[in-house]
């Protein structure tokens, strides 16, 4: 079987060097550094005053919900990922967006989210119901996924350094493995790939999204 290639349609980034492809590149190739001092009061208890902060990035993006229901990681996350979808035609009608699958490398997520949280219930008592969706690891993934109302699968990659690198070449692996798309595949066959059988229990209040049911073991139901 020959292997399928894996076409890259969309490109997206938020980074020191800029929160666009073009602008980016250019840097970058400029030989620009992204590194400088920081000078927002927000680092002034650092020993050290000189990082690499993501420039041009603008929370107005977001409106004040989203702000507050959204990490950092998360937002950064949006922002790339908005450039990738437009470049590829994602939000253009006619694609099926319920089979696009998003797989995010962005190890701990937005872990450092959880500070305010864990301050306001140490020092007040306060126990916000925002801190695992905020916080949890799959945050950037999930809030790309909900934003761009992607309904394929969903991975967040945690390897460290290397998550980015992780998660570019799980998609293209998935990409490459799937015959037609999984979901799809296993709507036909009535059995994903373990041989669990998928059965169709009913159907959401508006009629236009199933159910399904594994049911174990998998061998079949007796008539």
């Amino acid at each position: 079987m020959v292997p399928q290639r894996v076409v890259v349609t969309g490109l997206g980034v938020a980074s020191c060097l800029g929160c666009a492809v073009d602008e980016f590149w250019r840097r970058l190739i400029g030989g620009e550094s992204g590194v400088a001092a920081l000078k927002d009061d927000a680092f002034a208890s650092l020993t050290s005053r000189t990082g690499a902060v993501v420039q041009g990035y603008d929370r107005e993006h977001f409106d004040r919900k989203e702000v507050r229901r959204l990490s950092r990681s998360s937002q950064l996350a949006v922002v790339a990922a908005s450039q990738a979808v437009r470049q590829a035609g994602l939000s253009e009608n006619g694609v099926e967006r319920r089979d696009v699958a998003v797989l995010i490398g962005s190890s701990i997520g937005g872990y450092s989210a959880s500070d305010n949280f864990f301050r306001d219930y140490y020092l007040h008592g306060w126990r916000g119901p925002l801190v695992i969706p905020t916080s949890m690891n799959t945050a950037p993934s999930s809030n790309v996924s909900i934003r761009f109302g992607l309904g394929g699968l969903l991975i967040n990659v945690d390897g460290a350094c290397a998550a980015a690198a992780h998660s570019i070449g799980g998609a293209a692996v998935h990409q490459r493995a799937r015959d037609g798309h999984p979901v799809e595949r296993q709507e036909r066959d009535g059995r994903d790939q373990a041989g669990l059988r998928r059965e169709r229990i009913g159907r959401s209040s508006s009629g236009t999204r199933r159910r399904w049911a594994i049911r174990w073991p998998p061998e079949e139901r007796s008539s």
